[in-house]
């Protein structure tokens, strides 16, 4: 009786073209996600790897602007490769986020504990923390 040959590799190599064409797959970076709500961010406490780069996802389902802040992108250590805003590209400088925006910024972290909040007046405790290890 002849058997069968695996599906295996096929499968193997179906999985690998995917990851190519998909960024989401990729092992280097790291995704975070993070929504912000009136008056609130979930998660709002984030464990990353620091030899990794971290690609940050906020997303405003809220119904009020928020600023987004937080001394992990002011630090001098920290390399920022990207930030876009509603897909435009920004700086880091007054990161003012719509109703149903989103901030994107790619960066690499060295080890710590960072808080990151919104300065909005009147929505203090709108809070959270990076922890980089």
């Amino acid at each position: 009786m002849m058997s069968r040959p695996s599906a295996e590799p096929v499968l193997s190599l179906a999985i690998l073209m995917l990851c190519a064409l998909y960024s989401g797959c990729d092992s280097e970076s790291q995704s975070v996600h993070i929504v912000a709500e009136d008056f609130r961010f979930t998660p709002d406490a984030i464990h990353l790897a620091g030899s990794r780069p971290i690609h940050l996802t906020l997303f405003n389902q809220g119904r009020e602007f928020h600023e987004f802040e937080s001394p992990l992108l002011s630090d001098p250590s920290v390399v920022i490769e990207s930030v876009t805003l509603a897909g435009e590209a920004r700086t880091l400088d007054h990161l003012r986020i719509a109703p149903g925006q989103r901030l994107e910024v790619l960066f690499r972290a060295p080890s710590g504990t960072y808080l990151f909040y919104c300065k909005v007046r009147g929505h203090s405790g709108m809070e959270g923390t990076f922890i980089v290890e």
